[in-house]
Parts: C-alpha cells; structure tokens; sequence
C-alpha cells in the first residue's frame, strides 16, 4: 500500500526545498546593501580604476555628510585616488572626483589646492562645476582662495548658465546634482535664487530638499518671504521642513506671531512640527510664543509634536533640554 505523507513530513520538505531559494534572495537583498567603511577601504586597493574611484567617492561623501568618520590611514588613501581622477582624461570621472573633494571633511589640506584650482579652467561643464564648489567649500577663508579668486569668478560667470540649464533639466538626477552645486556655493549662486524657488516645488521630494536648503544655505533667507518660507513648512518632506524651520528661526523674532499662528490653526501635523522647530530655535527671542508651546505641549493631537512643544518651551525659557 502507497504511504499518504503526512501534512508534517510534507511541510517539512517545503522548508528543505525553499531554503536555498531563500538563501539566493537575501545573498541577493545583501548585495545591494550600501557597502560598510572597511569594505569601501578594501575596495580603494582594487586593480579597476573606477572601482577605487567609486569606493574614495562615497567616503568622501559620507563624511562631509556627517555618516562616518575615517581613520587618517584610510583618508591618506582617499586623497590621492581622487585628486589623481580629478586629472583623468575621462570628463564624468574628473566630475565625480571634483564632486567628493567638494564634500571632503575637515579640510583639505594645501597640497590639494593646485589640483583643485586647475579644476576652474576643465572643459567639462560637470567638472567645472563641481571644481569651482570644491574651491569655495574647501579654501574660501584661506590666502589661497584669495590668490585665485579673479580666477575663480571668472570660472563663476561660466558656471552660472549651465547650472541654470541644468537647474530645468527634465531629468530629476540632473536637476538634483545641479541643486547641490548651488547649495555649495552659498551666496555665490545668488543668480539661481528664482531657479531654487521654483525647483522647491519640484515632485521629487529629495530635489524639493536640496533646493530649499539651497537657500536657507545661501544667507538669502530674507529674499524670500515669510508666508513661502511657511508654505514650505508644510512639506511632506523632513528635507524641506527641517532648512525652512531654520531659515524661519533666522529671519528673527519678526516671525514669531505669524509661528504662532500656524502652531494654533494649522490642521497639517507637519506644519505645526515646522513652527515649533523653528520657536525652539529662536530661543529665549520667542518669549510671546512660550503660551502658545506650552498649550501645545498639553494639548496637541500629535505627540510627536506635543514632545517637540514641551522641549522648544524649554529653550525659550533658557532651560536646558531634558535628555530624551
């Protein structure tokens, strides 16, 4: 007589069966995790040039970001794998080592100055671009910069128009590595302003995000008005709120009746977060708003936001933030 397997046995050999196919797809979903420092320092020592070039990109990335710090062994291998780039004779590699020099942190040192400064006078639009924010982020409070700063602006009157071109691009990739050159340039870029206004309304949100910071980043919070500072405040997006609060907070106590009264009618959870933020960083400046937060603080339907309220009344009132 045939056995009828039992719904155990046959349960079991589904595992059996599965768990390759199982093992094959987080492989997989693991591969594409971003890769950790001491696999990006590792790959620094690989025999393809653009692998090493990828791997000192995205550290350099990273720490201007804040995400990690590197050991000065690994940040002696960075420097010259990307400084090296930056003299390739292939236009997106000089871009892309232009690019993470820029975003370098701390400082570069000296040395790296000649590099970077021949970068003004590149063929490649991208390259120069990005050669002229590394120039600025990197030496703007140094002799150097100021040895070559006729040469610099007149790489900026260059750059300009191609960013603007850039800045209205129907691919979003180009419109964000465009907003991000804008935002390195700070005041520099003060021409775009119209332009980063308009890309604070773009459908990518990380594009919205960069735009936005793009001003508060650039000192011309005050050519914007308040009532579109607070539009922005509204945002789905933490990248546009975050820069609007502080830009908002930086405009001064002038805004604080006009926070208030978002933090009091707003419906939007995020709007009402965006005045709070921006009434914490005002500080002791705030003093009218200190019933409104305090109301917020008992009141609020989020609590994330009565959190934030009870903290930002803290810091009006000149208290030290309560440790989470």
């Amino acid at each position: 007589m045939r056995r009828i397997p039992s719904p155990i046995r046959s349960r079991s050999r589904r595992v059996r069966l599965a768990a390759p196919a199982l093992i094959l797809v987080l492989a997989g979903l693991l591969a594409g995790c971003p890769k950790n420092d001491e696999r990006l320092a590792q790959d620094m020592a690989a025999p393809d040039p653009s692998e090493r070039l990828a791997a000192a990109a995205q550290l350099a990335h990273g720490i201007g970001d804040g995400e990690r710090q590197v050991s000065p062994q690994t940040a002696e291998q960075m420097l010259p794998i990307l400084l090296g780039e930056a003299k390739s004779p292939v236009a997106a590699n000089r871009a892309k080592a232009f690019e993470a020099l820029a975003r370098w942190a701390p400082k570069l040192p000296e040395s790296a100055a000649p590099t970077l400064f021949a970068g003004l006078d590149d063929g490649d639009s991208w390259a120069r671009a990005h050669a002229l924010a590394a120039c600025y982020r990197q030496y703007k409070h140094t002799p150097t910069f100021k040895q070559h700063e006729a040469r610099w602006n007149a790489a900026r009157k260059l750059v300009i128009p191609d960013l603007k071109r850039a800045l209205a691009d129907p691919d979003a990739g180009v419109r964000l590595r465009a907003t991000r050159v804008v935002t390195d340039l700070e005041s520099n870029a003060r021409e775009l302003l119209p332009d980063m206004q308009a890309l604070a309304r773009d459908p990518d949100a990380a594009i919205r995000g960069q735009a936005v910071s793009a001003i508060e980043q650039s000192g011309l919070e005050n050519q914007v008005s308040v009532e579109e500072w607070l539009t922005f405040c509204k945002d789905p997006a933490w990248q546009v709120r975050q820069p609007a609060a502080s830009a908002l907070a930086r405009i001064g106590a002038s805004t604080v009746p006009r926070l208030v009264e978002v933090l009091r009618s707003e419906p939007n959870d995020e709007g009402r977060s965006c005045a709070v933020s921006a009434l914490g960083q005002l500080g002791p400046a705030a003093k009218e708003a200190l019933p409104a937060l305090r109301e917020a603080a008992e009141n609020d339907s989020s609590y994330f936001v009565r959190r934030q309220a009870a903290s930002a009344a803290e810091r009006v009132e000149g208290r030290p933030p309560r440790p989470d």
